[in-house]
C-alpha cells in the first residue's frame, strides 16, 4: 500500500547511529517502475563515490561498481515493483565485490516481490485508533473536546476517514486550524472523500493539503508532477521555472528568484516535496508517489506527462499548454493535434538518449512556447528557427551532444535561463548572447569553453553565472556593469592584468562566490601566471553579504587579507591550495 510509511521506516533505519559506525558506505536507491539497468548502475556508482565516465553498457558499468565496493555495504532499495532488480541485476556485482559486510534493506508495495526476493518480511501496518488518538493529542485537536461538545462525534469520523494512513499524520495541521465545529463539519461533509478519482489511487484527505494552499503555491505544487516518476528535482530547476512560467507574485522588497525560493521552502516545510536526506542543504527533493497521482489528477487538461508521445493522438485533452515526456525516439516531434491547437506553452523532454534531431519547422509551429528543456538527449544542434521562440524564457540544453548554438539565439529577446552545463562537445558561445537583455541566469558549468563573447558586461540583470573565463586579453572589467550578480564563479585568475579591487566592490548581492585562481589541469605553471593569480585573488574584495566562498588552487602561502576578516553572515568556506 501507497503511503503507509515504509520509505520513512526505511530512512529511519539508513539514518541510524548504528547504521552510520558500522557501514562506511550507505545508498539510498529509488527504484521506478520502469527502471533503466543503466541508468540505475550509474546511480549506484554515483552513490558510493565513483565516476561512470567511459563506462555505457551493463558490463562496464557493473564491473566498475564490483571495484568500488572495498568496504561494509548498506543497500536500501525503495519502492521496488520486480524482483530482478536484485536477482538479475545488483545482486552479482554486490556478492562479487570486495565488500566483508553488505546489509539490504527492500521496500515494496507488492508482496510477491518481498517472497521472490527471500529473506525477512517486516509489514508496515495502518495506524490504529490508540496510535491515531496519541497524534491528535500531540496536534493539539482532540483537546477541542472542552472547546465544542460535539467533538467526540467529529472525531470517530475523522479517525474513519483520515487514520488509516501514517503518512496522514502530517496533514493534521491543516484541520487543527479549523477553529468550529462547523468547520470541521464542512471538511468531513466535503465530496473530496467520494472523489472517484482518488479512490483509486489518492486517499482523499491528501487533497486537504492541496485545497489550503495559496494560489500560486498550488501552481508549483501541480508543476512538480511532471518531472518523471521518481525523478530527482532540485531546487535551482524548480525556481527558474517557476520564474519562467509566471508562478511567482511580485513583492517589491524580493527579486523573482527570491520570492520562487521561499516557495520551495513552504512546499518542503508543508511535507508536499521531501528533501532527499543525502543532500543536506535541501537543494535536492523528490514527490511522493501519492502526492503525484494527486498532482496529475488536478493538473490533468492543463499539463501533462507521457512517456508515450503518440497516446496523446487518442487522448481527450484539448488545449494543452504544459507537455513532459521521456524516452523519445531519435527525432523530436509533437503531435499534430497539439501543433495545430497552437497552445503549448512548456515543453520538456527527459531521459531521452536516443534523441538526435529536431525538425526545422518544429519551432515555427510552437511560437508561445516559454520553457524548452532537451537536457540528457543527443541532440548536435539546433534549428536557427530557435530564434522566432520570442516568448521563450527557459531554455536547458544540459548534458546534450550540442556543438553550438545558431546566433539566431539573439532573437530571444524574453530569455531569463539559458543552461548548456555539461555540454561536452561545446566549445564557445554564440556573439549573439551578448544581446539577451533580459537574460538573468547562465549556467556553462562542466562544458569545456575556453572564453566568453566580448560584450557580456551589457547582460545587466544576470544574477547567475556560474563560469566567467577571464579572457587572454586579461580584463575584468566585464563583471564590473553585473551589479545584480547573486552567484559568480570566475575562471583563470591567472590570465588576469588588472586589478580585481572595484569588480565586487557593488554586487551587494552577492551570496555565492568560486574562484578558480589556476587552470585546473597538470600544466606547468609559470611564476609569472602564479603572481599574477595571487595579486588578483588578494584585490578581490567581496561584500559583506557572501555566504559561500570557495577558492581553488591557489597558489599562495597566505591567504588574502580580506579573507581574515569577520563575517557574521559567511556560513559555508572551502580553500584548495594548488599543490592539492
Amino acid at each position: 500500500m501507497g503511503g503507509i510509511g515504509k520509505t520513512t521506516l526505511a530512512r529511519r533505519v539508513f539514518n541510524d547511529e548504528r547504521i552510520i559506525q558500522n557501514y562506511p558506505i550507505r545508498v539510498l536507491l529509488r527504484v521506478t517502475k520502469n527502471y533503466s539497468e543503466t541508468d540505475l548502475l550509474k546511480k549506484m556508482i554515483g552513490r558510493v563515490g565513483g565516476s561512470v565516465e567511459g563506462a555505457e553498457r551493463r558490463q562496464e558499468l557493473e564491473r566498475k561498481l564490483v571495484s568500488l565496493l572495498s568496504r561494509n555495504l548498506f543497500l536500501v532499495l525503495d519502492d521496488v515493483w520486480s524482483p530482478d532488480v536484485w536477482e538479475d541485476l545488483l545482486k552479482n556485482p554486490l556478492m562479487h565485490g570486495a565488500t566483508s559486510n553488505c546489509r539490504i534493506v527492500v521496500t515494496t508495495r507488492n508482496e510477491n516481490v518481498a517472497r521472490n526476493m527471500g529473506d525477512n518480511i517486516h509489514h508496515v501496518e495502518k495506524m490504529d485508533e490508540e496510535c491515531g488518538n496519541y497524534c491528535g493529542r500531540r496536534f493539539g485537536i482532540i483537546e477541542r473536546r472542552a472547546i465544542f461538545p460535539d467533538s467526540k462525534k467529529l472525531e470517530v469520523k475523522w479517525f474513519k476517514n483520515v487514520m488509516d494512513f501514517l503518512s496522514q499524520s502530517r496533514f493534521l495541521g491543516v484541520l487543527r486550524s479549523k477553529r468550529s465545529t462547523m468547520d470541521w463539519e464542512k471538511v468531513l461533509r466535503s465530496d473530496l472523500w467520494k472523489m472517484a478519482e482518488f479512490n483509486k489511487k489518492v486517499p482523499g484527505v491528501l487533497y486537504l493539503s492541496y485545497e489550503d494552499l495559496p494560489s500560486h503555491l498550488k501552481q508549483c505544487f501541480l508543476h512538480c508532477s511532471l518531472y518523471p516518476n521518481k525523478a530527482d528535482m532540485y531546487r535551482k530547476d524548480l525556481i527558474r521555472l517557476w520564474v519562467a512560467e509566471g508562478f511567482t507574485e511580485e513583492n517589491g522588497e524580493l527579486s523573482m528568484e527570491e520570492i520562487a525560493e521561499g516557495y520551495y521552502e513552504d512546499l518542503i516545510w508543508l511535507n508536499l516535496l521531501q528533501v532527499d536526506p543525502t543532500f543536506v542543504d535541501g537543494s535536492r527533493c523528490t514527490m511522493h508517489d501519492l502526492l503525484r497521482s494527486l498532482a496529475q489528477s488536478l493538473i490533468h487538461g492543463e499539463g501533462v506527462y507521457v512517456s508515450d508521445l503518440q497516446s496523446l493522438n487518442t487522448n481527450p485533452l484539448n488545449k494543452l499548454r504544459r507537455l513532459s515526456t521521456s524516452n523519445i525516439g531519435e527525432r523530436v516531434e509533437i503531435p499534430d493535434r497539439i501543433v495545430e491547437e497552437k497552445c503549448l506553452r512548456s515543453l520538456l523532454i527527459f531521459d531521452s538518449p536516443r534523441a538526435r534531431t529536431i525538425g526545422d519547422d518544429l519551432f515555427k509551429k510552437l511560437r508561445k512556447l516559454r520553457v524548452l528543456l532537451l537536457n540528457d538527449t543527443s541532440i548536435e544542434s539546433l534549428p536557427k528557427s530557435i530564434g522566432e521562440l520570442s516568448q521563450l524564457r527557459h531554455l536547458d540544453l544540459d548534458r546534450t551532444k550540442i556543438r553550438g548554438i545558431p546566433e539566431s539565439v539573439g532573437g530571444l529577446r524574453n530569455l531569463q535561463t539559458l543552461s548548456v552545463s555539461g555540454c561536452k562537445s561545446m566549445r564557445k558561445l554564440p556573439k549573439a548572447i551578448t544581446k539577451l537583455y533580459n537574460l538573468q541566469c547562465l549556467r556553462l558549468q562542466d562544458t569545456p569553453l575556453t572564453s566568453l563573447p566580448k560584450g557580456m558586461g551589457s547582460l545587466t540583470n544576470l544574477s547567475e553565472l556560474d563560469m566567467f573565463i577571464v579572457s587572454d586579453d586579461g580584463e575584468l572589467k566585464e563583471l564590473q556593469p553585473l551589479a545584480k550578480l547573486r552567484s559568480l564563479s570566475i575562471y583563470r585568475l591567472d590570465r588576469a592584468t588588472t586589478t580585481g579591487e572595484s569588480v565586487l566592490a557593488n554586487k551587494s548581492a552577492l551570496r555565492q562566490l568560486h574562484l578558480f585562481c589556476m587552470c585546473p589541469d597538470r600544466v606547468q605553471r609559470t611564476v609569472e601566471q602564479s603572481q599574477r593569480a595571487r595579486r588578483i585573488c588578494h584585490g578581490l574584495c567581496p561584500p559583506p553579504s557572501l555566504q559561500y566562498l570557495s577558492i581553488k588552487f591557489f597558489p599562495g602561502n597566505c591567504f588574502p587579507r580580506w579573507m581574515t576578516v569577520s563575517s557574521s553572515t559567511l556560513l559555508s568556506l572551502a580553500v584548495i591550495l594548488e599543490h592539492s
